[in-house]
């Protein structure tokens, strides 16, 4: 018999696959994979089902490669659904050091 996984254990894949590109420096795969990404989040209802690092590496990825508004976008949605302080004030450098460079 066939059992369903929570959609969570999906959610929570995606997120460390992510991260784990970002680690490696493969930014080119992290943003092959925002399309796939943006088609998840859009049949959703609830922005709960995204993850706040997985935004954040996605901007960054996109920073990275030299393209920052789509980069900046991903960064503050992000940045809206930290659930702490530090989480907040890091990703706000990071905004910083983005609109500097700009």
């Amino acid at each position: 018999e066939k059992q369903l996984l929570n959609e969570s254990f999906y959610i929570s894949s995606f997120s460390m696959l992510v991260s784990s590109l970002f680690n490696l420096g493969r930014f080119e795969e992290i943003i092959d994979l925002e399309k796939d990404y943006l088609e998840y989040t859009q049949n959703r209802n609830k922005i709960s089902t995204t993850s706040p690092i997985t935004d954040f590496y996605i901007g960054a990825s996109f920073a990275n490669l030299g393209n920052f508004s789509d980069g900046i976008i991903y960064i503050i949605q992000a940045q809206k659904n930290v659930g702490g302080v530090a989480e907040y004030e890091y990703i706000d450098s990071v905004i910083k050091q983005i609109m500097d460079y700009l």
